[in-house]
Parts: structure tokens; sequence; C-alpha cells
């Protein structure tokens, strides 16, 4: 490959690397449109659950290019919580 060549699977700008050991984990932020972020401020108005409560945050948060590490501080959740939250909500939507 030439010096300065740029692959096809190089991630976009809404693509945030994260360490974790010797991984680096790609995750996308900005991946909330204008109405789904609405909606879930929305639902954090309401919420009666600190846990529910806590993975609307998590997904507000990552949306705002937070890093997990930062996010754990935040709120007091461990690393493993938060990638939870993100898969269950990229997976099936925050009730999922």
């Amino acid at each position: 490959m030439k010096r300065g060549h740029q692959t096809s699977t190089a991630p976009s700008k809404n693509y945030l690397a994260y360490c974790y050991g010797r991984t680096i984990i790609l995750f996308m932020y900005k991946f909330l449109n204008k109405d789904q972020r609405q909606e879930l401020l929305d639902e954090l108005q309401i919420e009666r659950s600190k846990r529910y409560a806590d993975r609307i945050r998590v997904i507000l948060l990552l949306d705002d290019n937070q890093t997990y590490k930062d996010i754990s501080k935040f709120l007091f959740l461990d690393e493993g919580s938060i990638a939870n939250y993100r898969k269950r909500y990229m997976e099936g939507g925050i009730e999922g």
C-alpha cells in the first residue's frame, strides 16, 4: 500500500475509537436524530426508575461523544454496564 493511501475501511467522522486493554472498539456517536434525542429527553423527564433513567443518560452521553470512562465517572456505573446499555439500545431501542 502506498504511503498516505486511505482504505475504504477507515472510520468516518462519526466514530470514536475506545481502547480497552489491547482491544480497540469503534463506536458511533451522533447516531441519534433530532426526534430520537427529543424522545429520550422527554422520557427522561418522566422516568421514575433510576436504572432506566441511567440507560437513557448513557445513550444521550454516548451521542454527545463522551467516553465510557467519563460516563462511568459521571453516573457511577461500570464500563461493562455502559457497553451493555449501548448494545441493547442499538439492537432494540431504549426498551431493548
